[in-house]
This record gives C-alpha cells, structure tokens and sequence, in this order.
C-alpha cells in the first residue's frame, strides 16, 4: 500500500510504477484535491502537511505502515506521510492454484464438467 500526492509528480509516478511491478494486489492512495468544489484541502493546504517517509520507515513493518496510513494531522507537526506505506510479497491467488497457472479456463479446453470440477477444487 503506497499514498502519494498530485502535487509531487515525481513521487507519485516512482509509486504507480512500483505498484504496476507489484506482483498482487497493489494499492495507490492518491490525494488529488479537487479545485472546483473544495475550497479547503486545496494544494496549498496538503504542499504544507504531506511529508515523504523517512528512511527509518520499515514497509514491512503492518503496525508501523498502519499508524502511518492513520497519520493526518499530528501535534508533532510530521505531517502526512507519503511514500510507500506497506510492502510484503506473498503468493498471489493465481501461484497457489495450478490450473489458474496455466492460463484461462477456455485456452485450456475447458468443458462445462471441467470448469465445475475446478471450482470445486478451490473452494
């Protein structure tokens, strides 16, 4: 899990190309204000509260990625951490079932009797 920024280009493309690499489920948080209706969290207001994750953050760590997700607005002044929040590679759905490894049920030949029986294999 990442967040990013509209205003920080830069981070948000080295994001979204990390998360297209991401073998799995990959998810991008983006703050994208909108400035024809909020007149409040406009790009002035996150430029001077979201803030890049130091290199102390551990991605693998879910309790410190999560208070970081929870982190808005601090007393402390840190700011909105940015960055990439959370990263653990597991296996995906489809490397834990060898008939999905295989490609799509039709390429496969598959008949009505194949497909039920697969999906009885999965559940």
């Amino acid at each position: 899990m990442a967040r990013g920024y509209a205003g920080d280009p830069e981070q948000l493309a080295e994001l979204m190309k990390a998360a297209i690499r991401f073998d799995g489920y990959a998810l991008v948080d983006i703050f994208q204000p909108c400035v024809s209706f909020n007149k409040v969290n406009t790009y002035s207001w996150y430029k001077e509260r979201v803030r890049p994750l130091t290199a102390e953050h551990d991605p693998t760590d879910f309790e410190q990625a999560l208070k970081a997700a929870l982190t808005f607005e601090n007393a402390d002044g840190a700011g909105i951490p940015t960055g990439i929040l959370y990263n653990v590679e597991k296996p995906t759905y489809k490397a834990q079932h060898e008939v999905l490894q295989r490609g799509p049920l039709l390429q496969q030949g598959a008949t009505r009797e194949f497909i039920q029986e697969q999906i009885g294999k999965l559940a």
